[in-house]
């Protein structure tokens, strides 16, 4: 084969109209672009030449759209992948840089208890060992909490805590705080939701506790006839499990099963990043489903 000396081509032109990142660059770049004020803030003025914040949040995102495993991996994409370039806004003849990744060693626990004390993370000290079930291993973990909102199935909260059991409660009133407006609010959640305490937390911030009770807890359930006799509880319930598909859709595709990161800040901002990225996913595909002409 005998290439062309000379070819003028764009990446644009490689991209097919209607591939799905088309409508998620767009959003991308919305967003981005109200963030300018901000990239103009932290860019650097001298030392070394910086590379646009605007690309590395881009190429952060395509690293969680096509489960890239690592970023070593994902420098070594960027120099190939035209579309990666195209969506992370790298001319053709642009070059990318990136440094090699680390590399954790196992340890052979086997046949040895674990526990907190004794088997701590001499890499990874924020984790903790912690075990879903009565009767599952316990594994070094974090827990990823997630605020979504019912009508829409947007995440508008989440938060990396350590895994224990308080964490899924307190970081639901954290969250709960952060929320605009003093209209009146409901909260669905699964039965660990259901103590005494997290339900009077919730009324306290005139939030109505749409909780599944659990009436096999010591004590009987915090939730009475006069929350679950109301239509909207029953909604409520239907509706919460749909917040399995972010999680859902983080494990598969954003690789946030078991995190490439270390330290609870930067799992934190992983987990934050990859709800964004099924966000935006979710976004693009709620516009390509609307009628032309419809307002947005």
């Amino acid at each position: 084969m005998q290439e062309a000396l000379f070819t003028v081509a764009k990446l644009e032109d490689f991209v097919p109209a209607d591939h799905p990142l088309r409508a998620v660059r767009t959003l991308v770049n919305e967003a981005l672009g109200r963030l300018g004020g901000l990239f103009n803030l932290i860019y650097a003025d001298t030392g070394r030449a910086s590379i646009a914040p605007e690309k590395l949040l881009r190429a952060m995102l395509i690293q969680v759209f096509f489960s890239v495993r690592s970023e070593r991996q994902l420098m070594e994409q960027v120099r190939y992948n035209l579309l990666y370039r195209w969506f992370i806004g790298l001319a053709i003849d642009d070059a990318n840089n990136g440094g090699p990744g680390g590399r954790n060693t196992q340890a052979n626990w086997k046949g040895k208890p674990r526990s907190n004390d004794t088997h701590a993370s001499t890499t990874d000290p924020d984790a903790r060992l912690f075990r879903k079930s009565h009767h599952g291993a316990a594994f070094l973990s974090y827990q990823g909490h997630v605020l979504m909102e019912r009508r829409s199935g947007l995440v508008v909260g989440a938060v990396v805590t350590h895994a224990d059991g308080l964490g899924e409660r307190a970081a639901a009133l954290a969250m709960l705080d952060t929320l605009p407006g003093t209209h009146p609010k409901t909260l669905a959640a699964d039965k660990a939701y259901d103590t005494r305490d997290f339900i009077a937390a919730c009324r306290q911030r005139r939030v109505t506790p749409h909780v599944a009770s659990n009436d096999t807890r010591i004590g009987g359930s915090a939730i009475d006839g006069r929350t679950t006799r109301h239509a909207g509880y029953a909604v409520s319930q239907t509706i919460r499990k749909r917040i399995e598909e972010h999680f859902g859709w983080g494990k598969t595709i954003g690789r946030i099963r078991q995190t490439l990161y270390r330290g609870i800040r930067r799992v934190d901002q992983h987990f934050k990043l990859t709800m964004t990225a099924s966000n935006i996913v979710r976004m693009a595909r709620i516009l390509m489903q609307m009628p032309q002409g419809v307002p947005q």
